[in-house]
């Protein structure tokens, strides 16, 4: 800083930079050298400033946006688990009803699918995220046609799920408003 009020003076004086003997221009140039030089250290070492604190602060945000993707991850997986779980149940509960009747094979094939399906349920709770995905992949690997199948099988029946889930109200509120307002027109 003291080199810059230094260049500031000579800038403003110039009478006192110049004086009459022939060495006085290569002194006043060479403090102006000089000056320039602590300008330019300095300003990079402004810049260095910046930019440290700009990676610092990327890094800052990219480590709070993995923090709540693996907590959204957490919920959904928790979410996905307790459903699977109520689905085992009502399994469960469909074969026993149906196994009181004259369908006994069908209790026996529900009450195993249910098992399985409290068993995937449990993994779910008790793995984390990125074990679930390595398995997955292990799966892939290993038997790809049972892997294609079961993602086929998961999706044809989540989208039945969500095809029999009830409206949403939300929608239906809008549906009802949009209405109003196309019949008081």
């Amino acid at each position: 800083m003291a080199q810059l009020l230094l260049l500031t003076r000579m800038n403003q004086n110039p009478q006192a930079n110049s004086g009459t003997s022939p060495s006085a221009p290569s002194r006043s140039t060479a403090g102006r050298d000089d000056a320039a030089k602590v300008v330019k250290a300095s300003v990079g070492e402004d810049a260095r400033n910046v930019a440290s604190e700009a990676v610092q602060f990327a890094t800052d945000v990219a480590d709070k946006a993995t923090q709540s993707a693996q907590r959204q991850v957490a919920s959904g997986k928790e979410r996905a688990a307790d459903t699977i779980g109520h689905l085992a149940g009502a399994l469960r509960h469909t074969g026993e009803q149906l196994g009181t009747d004259d369908m006994p094979l069908v209790n026996d094939y529900l009450g195993r699918v249910a098992t399985q399906a409290e068993g995937l349920a449990d993994y779910l709770k008790k793995t984390s995220f990125g074990e679930v995905v390595g398995d997955l992949e292990k799966l892939a690997r290993r038997q790809p046609l049972l892997f294609v199948g079961s993602a086929l099988v998961v999706g044809l029946l989540g989208g039945r799920f969500l095809k029999s889930s009830p409206p949403d109200r939300t929608a239906a509120s809008h549906d009802t408003i949009a209405g109003g307002a196309g019949a008081a027109r």
